[in-house]
């Protein structure tokens, strides 16, 4: 369809192979373009943005989208993308880092030794937590697996 609508002169295609920009020629093939429409799955929200209306740009997809307020800057699905990417990244932030032989801090408890970060995991301890309990402010190993 769409190229039927090219060979009648009502469209015209980018030049750029990679680019999806489609003009719509409504009276004449030479007439100005008046509305430049880059994305087909929201047309009329970009209808509604050249008239002046309350509409922008998703800063990470680049769909078009009613303004909600001037913090309001991605589409629901780019918002809910970056929200889990940030909760991911928060929760390896948090994580006990991975043991090595080189810089393991080796406890032993109850007779059994093992690495703080394996202490921190089976205890449910954050291992930031348990590792300033004790290099910190010093308290016994009992005391900070206990507490």
């Amino acid at each position: 369809m769409m190229y039927d609508m090219k060979e009648c002169g009502l469209l015209k295609f980018s030049k750029r192979v990679d680019s999806l920009s489609v003009q719509v020629l409504f009276l004449y093939p030479d007439s100005p373009v008046v509305l430049h429409i880059s994305d087909f799955r929201n047309l009329g929200n970009q209808y509604h943005m050249y008239y002046g209306e309350s509409y922008l740009q998703c800063a990470q997809c680049g769909l078009t989208i009613k303004r909600k307020n001037n913090t309001h800057k991605y589409c629901l699905n780019c918002a809910a993308e970056m929200y889990i990417k940030k909760s991911v990244e928060s929760v390896m932030r948090h994580k006990s880092p991975p043991s090595t032989k080189q810089n393991t801090l080796h406890i032993t408890y109850l007779g059994e030794t093992k690495g703080l970060a394996e202490w921190a995991d089976q205890l449910n301890i954050p291992y930031q937590r348990l590792y300033g309990r004790i290099y910190r402010c010093g308290w016994s190993v009992e005391k900070a697996f206990e507490r």
